[in-house]
């Protein structure tokens, strides 16, 4: 069997498209179909099914991707060359890191789901990430790096916030929530385990916009007291009234990539710029 056939098998099937599986490698759509085409009758076996636009592997594809992920593995390891990185990470990290040779930082889709399925299918190197708490797989790597430090603000001249707040005004005030993916609570009572039960006057799509909503109203919401943003916008910055447990910020990658040298470069970069 032709060796130069399995990474446009891999993805093939990691894309289920022949055309983005071309554009991906930068070969012509024909030269992947025959690629794929030659693998089949090499094998004896047919390896994908069309659905609509779609290409659904069979049950040999599946079985074949198993091992031809383990050989590409090896042959990454073995090479070891130097590459770009691709990281997600929460918005304030974004901000925070600054520009990095060979490193593409990009903000954390909003589903945990598809930071996961993007580690498995190699389509980013590493993740930080504060989601994982319980949800770990025995597939990644979670290292800690740091813990995240939570606030409430509230703009610099609301009429009835002094110093701090009690949990009494806390309950009376009006709020500014980010979501939790596809669930109903907001994303601070997922990572805190707590059902807060409060008055939630707009739920937004990122901390910035959570951070803007607040200088331009009298409602408050929660935030990492590190987020640059906070400075920048002039806002009050005063402890939780209540207790909860710590957050942490944890390094995520696959454990395939553990004795990769300038993996483990990028993630001690990573790291130091963070603990910083």
């Amino acid at each position: 069997m032709d060796l130069n056939l399995i990474i446009p098998f891999i993805r093939v099937y990691e894309l289920n498209s022949i055309t983005q599986a071309a554009e991906l490698l930068d070969v012509t759509q024909p030269a992947m179909s025959a690629s794929i085409k030659r693998l089949e009758k090499s094998l004896n076996t047919q390896l994908f099914v069309r659905h609509g636009r779609r290409l659904e592997p069979t049950a040999s594809a599946h079985a074949l991707a198993t091992h031809f992920k383990e050989i590409e593995h090896h042959l990454k390891l073995a090479l070891d060359t130097p590459r770009n990185f691709t990281v997600y990470a929460p918005e304030h990290i974004v901000i925070q890191l600054p520009i990095l040779d060979g490193i593409k930082v990009i903000e954390s889709p909003i589903s945990e789901y598809q930071v996961l399925e993007h580690l498995r299918h190699d389509k980013i190197d590493m993740a930080l990430e504060t989601r994982f708490k319980q949800e770990k797989e025995q597939s990644f790597i979670y290292e800690h790096v740091v813990d995240v430090e939570i606030a409430y603000v509230c703009r610099a001249d609301h009429p009835t916030i002094g110093d701090a707040i009690t949990l009494e005004q806390f309950y009376e005030l009006e709020h500014v929530t980010l979501p939790y993916g596809d669930h109903e609570i907001s994303g601070f009572e997922k990572l805190v385990g707590l059902n807060i039960s409060r008055k939630i006057v707009k739920q937004v799509t990122s901390p910035s916009s959570m951070l803007l909503c607040v200088q331009q109203s009298d409602a408050i919401c929660v935030a990492n007291r590190r987020d640059p943003l906070i400075e920048k916008l002039g806002l009050r910055v005063f402890d939780v009234p209540f207790t909860f447990d710590t957050i942490h910020i944890d390094l995520v990658y696959h454990k395939k990539y553990i004795d990769n040298l300038h993996h483990a470069k990028v993630r001690n970069q990573l790291v130091s710029l963070l603990k910083d």
